[in-house]
């Protein structure tokens, strides 16, 4: 088969789409198993995987990820309370990598469904590909955004019923686009990644913006736009609506496997999320988050 990155004829690798350390720490922070969105009946233990890379492209991207999750993604994700993270140009190698497989995963399906945006789709495709292959330097499509999130909200308030399960701790990837505007938007836990394709208003976003070569990234600072809250409120809706599709049987198994492994839960992420939004009011003008 042909390798996405490289184009070589070769054995292809099942690829994470959204890296696996994600999905480590998910459990390690969690229960052992996950349920996705769109099948909430099933219990997997690992993220999509798909045929897109050969070995080499593969270990490629491995070295990202690697250096990624060790400097930033479980110090801030652990909470050792690192609010500033210095980096260097492979902090945009790894946001990249991720954006560019979800794009990856999505374009066809837009591509079949006559959505708007897919000439700039296509042509980002092809200006990451040359940057992460070749390095060959960003033009058009160069603006890519990181955000953190927390395991709490400003105030004892969330705009929908599990929203800070949402905001905290899913594991996500799409394309978002209106008639006006695209990004490909990623989620690991508490990192959020954008890379702008369209019609993308940046002007409330404070912070957020990765520089090709280094820099800092200062937490405390960040703040998102009001369409990419909008979006995450949305988002959140549309994955409870699925959620709420799970059976009977599996809520009941769902429960009883909580009960058993209350002992260990109890000092783990997931339960102080859970306790924040027992102890939260629902909202829908609440946006300060």
């Amino acid at each position: 088969m042909i390798c996405k990155l490289c184009g070589k004829d070769s054995v292809l690798r099942e690829s994470h789409i959204i890296p696996k350390f994600a999905f480590r720490w998910l459990k390690e922070s969690g229960g052992k198993y996950i349920r996705r969105a769109e099948n909430p009946n099933k219990r997997v233990e690992d993220g999509i995987k798909a045929p897109l890379l050969c070995n080499s492209c593969e270990q490629l991207f491995s070295k990202f990820e690697d250096k990624f999750a060790r400097l930033i993604f479980y110090p801030y994700s652990n909470g050792d309370n690192s609010l500033e993270f210095q980096y260097d140009k492979d902090l945009m190698k790894f946001a990249i990598s991720v954006l560019y497989r979800i794009l990856l995963m999505n374009i066809v399906k837009h591509i079949q469904r006559e959505e708007p945006h897919i000439d700039e789709l296509l042509q980002a495709k092809q200006e990451w590909n040359n940057y992460l292959l070749n390095d060959i330097a960003l033009c058009e499509y160069n603006k890519i955004h990181i955000f953190f999130t927390s395991s709490k909200l400003k105030e004892k308030k969330m705009p929908v019923k599990h929203f800070l399960n949402y905001y905290s701790r899913f594991i996500d990837g799409t394309l978002v686009f209106s008639n006006k505007a695209c990004f490909v938007y990623a989620k690991l836990a508490r990192i959020i990644l954008i890379g702008e394709i369209k019609g993308f208003d940046s002007s409330s976003m404070k912070h957020t913006l990765i520089d090709s070569n280094q820099g800092m990234l200062d937490v405390n600072q960040m703040q998102l736009s009001h369409m990419v809250k909008e979006f995450l409120i949305n988002r959140t809706k549309e994955i409870n609506r699925y959620l709420d599709q799970a059976s009977e049987k599996q809520k009941g198994i769902a429960i009883e496997n909580t009960n058993k492994e209350i002992g260990n839960l109890l000092y783990r992420d997931v339960f102080q999320v859970s306790q924040f939004e027992d102890a939260a009011t629902i909202d829908e003008n609440f946006f300060d988050f």
